[in-house]
């Protein structure tokens, strides 16, 4: 297994704790950025397919009223 995807199956793996997480449902949602980033440039950079994929790791463990307000200050 390749650095890339040991790393792909760890965001996996932590990922599947999400209370909403329902026959691979929400874990599918979050490969979708990896997969647009990859149709963009098939030859990118393991640092910006790392960071498409991960940037939703964790989502619920923020709270939605938080995640608002910080949007809302963006």
């Amino acid at each position: 297994m390749t650095k890339l995807a040991h790393a792909f199956n760890a965001f996996d793996n932590y990922n599947k704790k999400d209370p909403m997480y329902l026959h691979g449902v929400f874990l599918i949602r979050r490969n979708i950025s990896a997969k647009r980033v990859l149709k963009l440039d098939p030859n990118v950079d393991e640092e910006l397919l790392l960071a498409s994929r991960s940037q939703h790791i964790g989502r619920w463990e923020i709270p939605v009223k938080l995640t608002l307000m910080i949007v809302k200050l963006i």
